[in-house]
């Protein structure tokens, strides 16, 4: 009877220390990011499971929200773009992940301060990077909402084709530029569109909200909310005149091309005539007393 529960209390056990290792099911992560132009976030959602060379492996859902930079009018929602689907597992206290179709070390979290790993990929061609390796800086635990939780601090070598740095939390994951490996640049005749990428926030059922600089999860979303979605512009495309619904009277209307620059500016007006507008993509900013809506429309 004593071995029977021995027995359970071990397997309680491991199945907490796996759930600590890595992330549950219900994990979210939202992480920003910034290149030429372009900004916005990245939310990571892991529901399900799935099966890959014969292990068994989380399959963590990649959902990108872009916005542009416009001179004048400001951050403009792109729409969201469905990226390919990351994949992870577990081993110990080890966290796996899916690269070159094959499982290489992410996280180690019992890993000892001067250890490293290969992240698995050897060259990112034009930008003269080679190997990929992460060395263990310093170690450590913390508290999150009254749970323990050990960390470490990674730092990737000069030449690594991709990188990883920086705090690394077990049950979460990289809490500093993405939850993967990011590509590297060593080439400095070259100047890449790389992604500039930042930790947002974490959440889970278990483990709760971990935001620490309790910052925005979803920054720019609120550009496209329900009052944006209240006010219309129609016909679209149009060729003579654009008519608005649902403007107050002390909205401020402004026209620009996709470059930013005005074209033409008036005070609160259902009806704007655009014959004087060249065929093309055109925003149309309104200022209203909720706020800023900018909404798109064709001239043809």
């Amino acid at each position: 009877m004593r071995k029977v529960i021995l027995a359970i209390i071990l397997l309680i056990c491991g199945i907490n220390l796996k759930a600590q290792v890595w992330a549950e099911q219900t994990s979210v992560w939202h992480y920003s990011y910034w290149n030429i132009g372009e900004g916005g976030f990245i939310k990571i959602e892991y529901n399900s499971d799935t099966v890959l060379l014969n292990r068994n492996c989380q399959k963590l859902e990649v959902l990108r929200y872009r916005f542009f930079s416009i001179p004048n009018v400001g951050m403009i929602f792109a729409g969201a773009m469905h990226l390919n689907p990351e994949f992870t597992s577990v081993s110990g206290d080890t966290v796996f992940y899916w690269i070159n179709n094959e499982f290489r070390v992410l996280y180690s979290f019992n890993a000892q301060v001067g250890d490293s790993w290969d992240l698995g990929v050897d060259t990112n061609g034009n930008f003269l990077c080679s190997k990929s390796i992460v060395v263990v800086d310093s170690i450590g635990t913390m508290l999150i909402n009254n749970k323990m939780r050990r960390w470490l601090h990674l730092r990737s070598i000069d030449s690594s084709s991709v990188v990883l740095n920086g705090k690394v939390i077990e049950g979460i994951g990289s809490t500093k530029d993405y939850l993967f490996p990011v590509i590297h640049n060593c080439n400095p005749a070259i100047c890449p569109e790389i992604d500039n990428m930042q930790f947002l926030c974490f959440e889970s059922l278990n483990l709760g909200s971990y935001n620490p600089v309790n910052t925005i999860c979803e920054p720019y979303l609120g550009l496209e909310n329900i009052k944006s979605k209240d006010i219309i512009i129609y016909p679209n495309p149009a060729t003579d005149y654009i008519y608005i619904e649902n403007i107050t009277e002390k909205a401020k209307i402004e026209i620009y091309k996709m470059d930013g620059m005005l074209q033409q500016s008036t005070n609160v007006n259902s009806t704007i005539n655009i014959r004087n507008l060249h065929e093309g993509l055109y925003l149309v900013k309104i200022q209203t007393d909720m706020g800023v809506v900018v909404k798109k429309f064709v001239k043809q």
